[in-house]
């Protein structure tokens, strides 16, 4: 997910680029700025609160922001960073950039872009993948409590208890497992966003920590 995260600051400074035609204007480049990445901030929470159900950011402590997804402190900063860049950091790269032939640049824009979509796409499916396994887990567990009761049921049944504690045991091995991978899966997440809010964390953390009373 840090490699979304890295897609989407790329296209933050896609959108700075806009600014260059506003150079010189320090007061219009900063309003414009405040305005554009604050909308942009907004669009990118709401975005994956919708399609992830994660609120990777929070600014709800802030008592300017907006659902959590913006504030005034942030949109501020936007608005600096905007002129900061126009003025200082875009012209030193493209004086750098001058010096690059403009067959090489040609050839690598569209190759980069390439790799962009590539690695979104990617960081996609193993979203999915991390969905469908919490999927997966929810119903082995379902049906281990399901062999518990079934057993509680008929305990004089020897060769049937039998059956079901085998049936236990796989079933418990496979949740072991699937528990571990989701782990895996999820380090980088918990890593790059220790104070990210979803309620897939939760479930995600409430999962493993399960893994140890099992």
């Amino acid at each position: 997910m840090d490699r979304y995260v890295q897609f989407m600051e790329l296209v933050r400074f896609g959108m700075m680029l806009i600014l260059k035609s506003f150079e010189g204007n320090y007061v219009v480049t900063y309003v414009i700025s405040f305005f554009l990445f604050s909308a942009w901030e907004y669009f990118v929470g709401w975005l994956l609160e919708r399609f992830f159900h994660t609120k990777y950011w929070d600014y709800s402590f802030y008592k300017t922001s907006i659902n959590g997804r913006i504030c005034l402190v942030n949109s501020l900063t936007w608005g600096f960073m905007g002129v900061a860049f126009t003025e200082i950091i875009h012209p030193i790269i493209s004086y750098i950039v001058s010096f690059v032939p403009v067959e090489i640049i040609n050839i690598s824009t569209p190759i980069m872009l390439v790799i962009l979509l590539i690695d979104i796409f990617i960081t996609i499916i193993k979203i999915n993948d991390i969905n469908v396994n919490m999927k997966k887990l929810s119903e082995i567990t379902a049906n281990i409590k399901e062999k518990i009761a079934e057993l509680k049921e008929s305990p004089r049944k020897a060769t049937k208890n039998e059956k079901i504690k085998n049936s236990i045991k796989e079933l418990k091995q496979k949740q072991t497992d699937l528990k571990e991978k989701i782990e895996k899966q999820t380090q980088r997440l918990r890593d790059a966003f220790p104070k990210m809010n979803s309620e897939f964390k939760k479930k995600i953390e409430l999962k493993i920590k399960n893994k140890k009373k099992n």
